[in-house]
């Protein structure tokens, strides 16, 4: 394989990303994530799921019955590059996270 790009393709270039506008929208919080896929990309869709409020413990027949409905907060969709990207950048975030908080 050849080091050289080919004709019509610049080299790769560093460019800086401003962010600064991310500030302008609300943090949303999710703890629960639907991963779908097709064959040209994967769909992450964030909802929140609250346990229903109760003053004993659920019994395992009860939750057996029990059907709770996400409510949907966002959905993100990726090309597998951009899935793979994410990956990487969750397990950086996530190994850096364990180092600092000594996890």
């Amino acid at each position: 394989m050849s080091a050289t790009p080919p004709a019509g393709i610049p080299p790769q270039v560093q460019i800086r990303v401003d962010w600064s506008a991310a500030d302008r929208l609300p943090i949303l919080a999710a703890n629960l994530v639907l991963v779908q896929q097709t064959p040209h990309e994967f769909i992450l869709t964030f909802g929140a799921l609250a346990p229903p409020v109760t003053t004993a413990p659920i019994t395992e027949e009860q939750a057996r019955g029990m059907n709770l409905a996400a409510q949907p907060i966002a959905r993100i969709l990726l090309p597998p590059g951009r899935a793979v990207e994410l990956l990487q950048a969750l397990q950086q975030q996530i190994t850096l996270f364990q180092q600092t908080q000594r996890h």
